[in-house]
């Protein structure tokens, strides 16, 4: 199965840095912009699963790639996920009107980001009908309940990864 691939785009090389770092332990393939225009290029010539834009860059900032990533065809279907310090209400539906699938507020929890991307990662599978899902997902190999002590249950999942 192949691994979902992602986009970091900030201007920050730390910024960058630290979502790598997030994502790390995740079995993905990271891409990395410094800019705009290499972040289209990129979403065109080397089409990611997912990207995580900034806002705040100079030149093009976020919002305009945003823009030119959903008028075109071919970039339309990535699901972006905006990474920005600008949490205001506002801010957040202009993103998320603008074509944004999700907003992450800086700073953030690692839990969060990794949680949300693999949120993200589902939905776009689910709505493309890809195998990528199969690729995110263990198999459950048993689920029990048990009735322990007074007013106390105990349930066990057994997950095993999907190997094919």
């Amino acid at each position: 199965m192949p691994q979902p691939k992602i986009l970091i785009v900030d201007d920050d090389a730390n910024s960058r840095a630290v979502l790598c770092d997030v994502l790390s332990g995740e079995p993905y393939i990271l891409l990395e912009a410094a800019n705009g225009q290499h972040a289209l290029e990129l979403a065109h010539n080397e089409p990611p699963d997912l990207i995580l834009l900034d806002i705040m860059m100079p030149g093009m900032d976020g919002l305009g790639v945003l823009h030119k990533l959903k008028k075109q065809e071919k970039t339309r279907p990535i699901p972006v996920i905006m990474v920005t310090a600008l949490n205001l209400d506002s801010q957040v539906s202009v993103c998320l009107d603008g074509g944004a699938v999700d907003h992450i507020g800086k700073p953030f929890s690692s839990m969060v980001v990794r949680s949300r991307v693999r949120a993200a990662l589902r939905s776009r599978a689910l709505a493309a009908g890809d195998k990528l899902l199969d690729a995110m997902q263990g198999e459950v190999l048993g689920f029990i309940g048990v009735k322990g002590g007074v007013g106390t249950t105990t349930v066990v999942v057994n997950v095993g990864e999907n190997v094919t």
